[in-house]
């Protein structure tokens, strides 16, 4: 009988350890919202800052796309990323200030993988479309409110308030429109499109920080006319 009983035993500890979460993903469930995900002691942002993983109230307007079933797509980045790891990858190095990609032993890899594919159960996605706005020009100015509700939903989480920055993540983060307007005055560009460049190509414009772009999928004209309207009032 005690055989038995230690047989019953077993199984029953081997099917809870089956059901349990594995000990990457709930690291990489960790790692998704911690900006020590990074190695440098200047990042201020996370996975979580610009990507949603489902666990969010539908409010926040992310630079970044919805990671839910993002295990199975066949490319990221607008296809300009084969696989996952490139994704990851660019990420980490371009706007968490990672030094190097991950090495392929990384434990924060198979992590970040164990959670993705733990949020992914679509085994096939599709690609999703990142269309960065080459060119920008000056856009109509739309309703104020509308520009202060965007604020509130896609810049105040990193930048805090405007004009004075309070509540941005940390001090490296700049305080907006200032840093715009400082900025057009020293290359003599009109503020607004200093602006609308800082956020349709981000980091990419080459002036500072690391700011990630916001696609044409991510933030529309029409919402972009309306944050200048905010924050660059006539």
């Amino acid at each position: 009988m005690r055989g038995k009983g230690a047989a019953v035993v077993v199984v029953v500890v081997f099917l809870f350890a089956a059901c349990a979460p594995l000990p990457a993903q709930g690291a990489g469930r960790a790692l998704f919202g911690d900006p020590r995900t990074s190695t440098s002691e200047f990042n201020a942002v996370s996975c979580s800052t610009c990507h949603d993983d489902g666990s969010g109230d539908g409010q926040r307007l992310f630079a970044g796309h919805d990671l839910t079933d993002s295990v199975g797509r066949p490319s990221w980045w607008g296809a300009q990323a084969p696989r996952l790891k490139d994704a990851v990858d660019n990420c980490l190095v371009f706007f968490m200030r990672e030094p190097a990609p991950l090495k392929d032993d990384d434990p924060r890899g198979r992590a970040l993988y164990e959670y993705l594919r733990s949020i992914s159960p679509t085994t096939t996605s599709a690609s999703l479309p990142l269309t960065i706005v080459e060119n920008v020009t000056s856009l109509p100015r739309g309703d104020p409110r509308r520009g202060e509700d965007v604020w509130t939903r896609a810049c105040q989480p990193c930048h805090g308030a405007p004009h004075t920055g309070d509540g941005r993540l940390n001090d490296l983060i700049s305080v907006v429109p200032e840093a715009s307007a400082g900025f057009a005055e020293q290359v003599g560009f009109d503020v607004d499109v200093v602006l609308i460049e800082k956020v349709r190509h981000g980091l990419f414009f080459g002036v500072g920080g690391n700011m990630p772009p916001f696609s044409v999928e991510a933030l529309s004209d029409d919402d972009l006319g309306a944050l200048v309207a905010f924050l660059l009032p006539l």
